[in-house]
This record gives structure tokens, C-alpha cells and sequence, in this order.
């Protein structure tokens, strides 16, 4: 078996994950939920326990060195063209690095697989895109890709092309990385693939720049255009000999209908001699540049990828387009001619999060921005509206002060003014405990979930309100993780004649977070403060379990319980999630005690009868395994 066969639904760090993408001799890859910023990631994972089988412990030293090195040399790029590191992790044993996941194919797949035949208007623009990645890491940060070819160019579905695997990327040019990252590859040792490595690559020459990507870039853009390798042989050394001896098929011969510009340029990319090869990306650019001009025609003006023009139009480092159904905003924007962006703090379900200066009083505050259709549907934001004017009017040391509340009257954008949110929110608590403790125990995080039970149960006595949409990232711990407060506080309210609601007999409409919400607010039933206590135990069994105990994008089995191959869809998600909570019993976990598996099923029951009379009895069942009679049978505890 794998040592990456990861449950899906199995949390590492503060990422969820999904289904296996690929697998090679010392690592996997895995989609991924990030539950920090509500996005979906690919994450590749190296595992420290296969390296230590590798006898050579030089070797050993190098494939680590290696690993970290990409991460390093990738999360210092941000750009369009280029796959983006969000965060890297080598303190376990299986190192992970969290990366853009790329909704798209690579070109190996689109050539070599499916046979694609690439029109020259797409073939240019691919080319250009990846010029516009290549020149930016080498002009901003004097770094070689070392092996670009067709399986690590990607081609999303919007056309978009991404260049992944900096795993062989060398900084040069910085005394202090030269240093500390030295060349792993040994004196004299070639890095990259054969077919598309320049002759000075293949034998280990000193001195290489950029001009050794290019000359891959030529062969991989020879292989776009004709689907057959421009250099091929049985043997490295064979392979060399032929790009020498630009021993290759003219290309005119295979696509006589490219622009002769075209082949020309990718002929002087595929000169062995560096001196030889056309000489800078901003030069590759110009050529591409004309070939467009010259060739194009109304005609063909509207089949030229349209990234070309809003994603990809770098000719001089510029910044490249925006897709416009982002609304998100940088620093120093004005919100409302008032509130000056001094950073974004993060994305979550409920909005976007920005710290900010009230310009008018001089002093910090945090906005978020709901923008409809991104975070909440159209049609419920008068709803939203309505619940944060009355949480406006409400003052308790346990809720985030909402100072001000102004809407947007084109766009329908709320924008929320609160106190400046300090500390950490749950979910980046519970991800840096389990970076500092192998297994969590009920024991290490027992005080701050006291603090939690606590004020929900203060604020139910004081207001007779639940927060109804209780999750980690509502959840923000203070003053060393002494304090708690929450935000959104009962937000997602439903309206008491919400027609939409009453006709929704499939349940396709959460009121809440579905990961999160109980039976009650399934089943449209009345909720009373045991919905708090449910979510607060999803809370709990997510952490000491390091998965949900009923996930939305679980697998769905078929009518002989066999998994599906096919994606459902997300109704059919919702209706196999509302099934799953409202009839079966979670599984308990473990490593716990008999009392503490007892103490989150109860308060995980079905009928919110069942579960305790308050949020703290829930903890210090949790705590005590005399103190209370907890009635839970654990038929299939170990």
C-alpha cells in the first residue's frame, strides 16, 4: 500500500483532504481543501521516511535540499503564468508544500494524449504566455526553470497557461541562497530531460543562464506544433548528438501552413550554440508580437485566445489582467471615501477581510466586504443586511463590535466596519497545535474550548440568541488565547417567511455551513441553543479527529455502496449530507477516552433533547468521566 493513501475528509494542518491527483517514487499529490481561506488546493507531500531507506545519505541530503528549494524558489514568484506556493511545511514527517490547483490539462496531455493539433494563433499565444512567466522569475530573481517541457506547462480551460515544477530552479545571482542552496547536482551532472535539455545543460557546463530555457522552450514549442519530438534517440547521448547536429525534422515539412516567422523563431530558440540562439525573452516576444500583427485579420482576430489579451499581454513586466468576477481589493484602496486598506487580512464563507484606517477617526478597524453571489446568494442579502443591523445594536465583551454598516447601491457590496480583529481565529489555532503536538488530546485543548462554551452559553442568557452559524473561522481567540470573541453572530438567520425556504423540500438551500449545521436546521426545525452546542462539537470532533464527523464533499456511494468514479454533483452532495446527519451516527474516534467519545456523541444527537442543557455541561462532560450520567451506548468502541 501507499504511505499517501490519505483519508478523504482527513485534515492535515488547516487543509482538508480530497482525492489523490498523482503519485511519484517519493511523494504524492492531493486535492485539498483550505479551510483558512475557503479555497481548493493542490498539495504535494514528500515523505522523510522513504529518504531514509536511501542508503547514500549525500543523496539523501540532496533530494531534501531539493524539495525545499522548490518551495522556497516558487513561493518568492507571484505571477499569473507561474503556479503559485501559498504555504510550505518541513517540520513533519511527510513534508507538504499547498499550491494553485490548476483547473486544466497540461500540453503532454493535450499533444501526446488527445492528439491535439494546435491552431498557430494558439501556439503563439501559448508560446507568449510562457515567455511572460520565464522572463519575469529570470528578470525579477535571476532563476532557471532547468526543465521546461510539455508536462509542466499547464493549459487551464480558460486558457490560461501555468508553469509548474520549480523543483530543479536555481537561484544564481544571490550570494546568500548560492549558499545555503548549493548545486545539488554534483560537478559535471546534468539536471532536466534529455529531449528538451541545450547541450551546455546536458554537459553540466558552468556559467548557465536563461538561454538553457529558452532552447527547451524551442523544443517543447517544436512538439506543440507537430506533436513529435524534436530530438529523440534510445539513449542520452544520441539525444545530444542530434540537437548538436540540429538533426530534426524541419518543421515546414511537418506543418506547412505555419506562419514561416513562426518556424524560423523556434528554429534560432533550438540552436545548439548559446551564442547562436535568439538572445533575450524580450526578443522572443517582439518576434511574437509581429507574427501576430502580420497574420492577423478580423476574422482572426476573434479566435486568438482571449488570454492573450486580458490574462497574458506582458510584453514589458507589466501586470497582467484581472478576472473581473474578483472582486477583491489591495492595499492603500479607499472603501467608501473613508477606510484606507492597509492589508487584507483573509477570505472566509462569510466575506473578505480587510484591516483598515478609519481616516476620518484615526485609528485601525477591520471591514469586511460581502459582495452578493460570493459569499451569500443575491437574493438572501437583504436578509444578511437585516441580521447585522440588530447584531449593530447588541454590546457583549464576546462579540465583535460592529461599528458601522454601509452598502455599495450599484453593486449591492456590503461592507461591515468592526473593532481591529486581533489574535487568531480557530481554525490557525487548531493548525499551529497540531504543528506542535504529534496527537492533540481533549486535555490540550480543553481551556480554550471552556472559553467558547462559556460565552455561548453567556450569550444565550443574555440575549436569548444563537450564533447559527457557528465554524473555526467565526471563532477568534484574544489576549494569548485568554479571551474569545465571535463575529457573524446569528447573520444567517432565516427570515420567518421565507417562501424559498418553505418550498425547499430537497434541502438545497443551508442555512448554515452544511459541514457544520445540525439536524434541526435541516430539517427546517426550530433551533434553540443545543444548535450551538452540536456545531461546537463538530468543532471539537474535527480536531481531535482531524476530519469531520460528516463532510459535504464526501464520497458517494452507489446503490451497491460501492464509491463513485464520476464527480457528483452539488445537489446530489447536499442530499447525501443531509441524509448522512439527519440518520447516521458519527464514528467514534479512537484515541479517546470511553467519556469523551460518550460526551461528543451526545451532544452530536440527533434531537437536540438529547444533547446536554448547556454548552458547558458539554465540556465538563468532556473533562470528567464521573461527573455526569452521559446515556450513550458506544456500540463499536474498541
Amino acid at each position: 500500500m501507499s504511505s499517501f493513501d490519505l483519508e478523504v475528509g482527513h485534515t492535515v494542518s488547516h487543509f482538508r483532504m480530497g482525492k489523490k491527483l498523482g503519485e511519484g517514487g517519493m511523494g504524492a499529490v492531493f486535492l485539498a481543501e483550505d479551510l483558512t481561506l475557503s479555497r481548493r488546493v493542490a498539495i504535494k507531500f514528500m515523505s522523510r521516511a522513504l529518504l531514509v531507506q536511501q542508503g547514500n545519505a549525500e543523496i539523501r541530503e540532496d533530494l531534501e535540499k531539493r524539495f525545499i528549494r522548490e518551495a522556497r524558489s516558487a513561493a518568492a514568484i507571484n505571477h499569473p503564468n507561474l503556479a503559485q506556493i501559498y504555504e510550505a511545511n518541513f517540520e513533519s514527517d511527510n513534508w507538504y508544500i499547498a499550491m494553485e490547483l490548476i483547473d486544466g490539462a497540461s500540453l503532454y496531455d493535450h499533444v501526446v494524449e488527445e492528439k491535439k493539433t494546435f491552431s498557430a494563433e494558439e501556439i503563439i499565444s501559448i508560446c507568449r504566455q510562457t515567455v511572460c512567466g520565464l522572463d519575469f522569475a529570470w528578470g525579477n530573481y535571476k532563476i532557471i526553470h532547468w526543465d521546461v517541457k510539455p508536462h509542466n506547462i499547464m493549459l487551464t480551460k480558460n486558457n490560461l497557461v501555468k508553469i509548474v515544477d520549480l523543483g530543479l530552479a536555481k537561484p544564481i545571482a544571490n550570494g546568500d541562497e548560492e549558499s545555503e542552496l548549493s548545486d545539488l547536482t554534483g560537478a559535471g551532472t546534468p539536471i532536466g530531460t534529455p529531449q528538451y535539455m541545450a547541450p551546455e545543460q546536458a554537459t553540466g557546463q558552468k556559467d548557465i543562464d536563461f538561454l538553457v530555457d529558452i532552447f527547451a522552450l524551442g523544443a517543447t514549442m517544436y512538439e506543440v506544433c507537430c506533436g513529435e519530438k524534436a530530438f529523440s534517440g534510445s539513449t542520452a547521448p544520441m539525444i545530444y548528438m542530434s540537437q548538436i547536429q540540429k538533426k530534426y525534422t524541419p518543421l515546414k515539412q511537418l506543418r506547412p501552413n505555419l506562419p514561416d516567422q513562426l518556424i524560423t523563431l523556434i528554429d534560432t530558440m533550438l540552436e545548439p550554440k548559446p551564442e547562436d540562439r535568439i538572445s533575450s525573452y524580450p526578443a522572443v516576444l517582439d518576434v511574437l508580437e509581429k507574427i501576430s500583427t502580420a497574420s492577423q485579420n478580423d476574422d482572426m482576430a476573434k479566435t486568438v485566445l482571449t488570454s492573450d489579451k486580458t490574462v497574458a499581454g506582458h510584453l514589458s513586466g507589466k501586470t497582467i489582467g484581472i478576472d473581473q468576477q474578483t472582486i477583491y481589493y489591495s492595499a492603500d484602496k479607499l472603501i467608501k471615501k473613508r477606510y484606507r486598506i492597509l492589508k487584507p487580512i483573509g477570505k472566509s464563507r462569510a466575506g473578505m477581510l480587510y484591516h483598515c484606517l478609519d481616516t476620518q477617526l484615526g485609528v485601525e478597524c477591520t471591514v469586511k466586504s460581502i459582495f452578493p453571489s460570493r459569499e451569500y446568494p443575491e437574493h438572501e442579502m437583504p436578509r444578511i443586511k437585516d441580521n447585522l443591523q440588530r447584531l449593530m445594536g447588541l454590546s457583549h465583551p464576546n462579540l465583535i463590535n460592529i461599528r458601522d454598516l454601509q452598502q455599495e447601491e450599484d453593486s449591492g457590496e456590503l461592507f461591515v466596519v468592526m473593532e481591529l480583529l486581533s489574535g487568531r481565529d480557530l481554525r490557525e489555532y487548531s493548525h499551529r497545535l497540531k504543528n506542535e503536538y504529534k496527537n492533540v488530546t481533549v486535555e490540550t485543548i480543553l481551556p480554550v474550548i471552556k472559553l467558547i462554551a462559556t460565552a455561548l452559553d453567556n450569550i444565550d442568557k443574555t440575549f436569548n440568541i444563537i450564533h447559527h452559524d457557528l465554524i473555526p473561522e467565526n471563532i477568534y481567540l484574544t489576549e494569548n488565547d485568554t479571551q474569545v470573541k465571535f463575529i457573524d453572530y446569528g447573520i444567517t438567520y432565516p427570515s420567518l417567511d421565507d417562501q424559498q425556504l418553505a418550498l425547499d423540500e430537497l434541502h438545497l438551500l443551508p442555512l448554515a455551513s452544511p459541514d457544520y449545521m445540525p439536524p434541526e436546521l435541516w430539517k427546517r426545525q426550530p433551533a434553540s441553543k443545543q444548535a450551538d452546542q452540536y456545531c461546537l462539537a463538530v468543532i471539537v470532533y474535527e480536531i481531535l479527529a482531524n476530519k469531520l464527523p460528516f463532510w459535504l464533499k464526501d464520497s458517494l456511494p452507489d446503490d451497491d455502496g460501492n464509491i463513485k468514479a464520476d464527480t457528483p454533483r452539488p445537489e446530489q452532495q447536499l442530499k447525501y449530507l443531509f441524509d448522512r446527519v439527519t440518520t447516521h451516527t458519527p464514528d467514534i474516534i479512537p484515541l479517546l477516552k470511553r467519556h469523551e467519545n460518550a460526551a461528543l456523541l451526545k451532544a452530536l444527537s440527533k434531537n437536540p433533547k438529547d444533547r446536554f442543557h448547556s454548552c458547558d455541561e458539554f465540556v465538563r462532560a468532556l473533562a470528567n468521566s464521573g461527573g455526569l450520567g452521559l446515556g450513550v451506548k458506544l456500540v463499536s468502541y474498541q
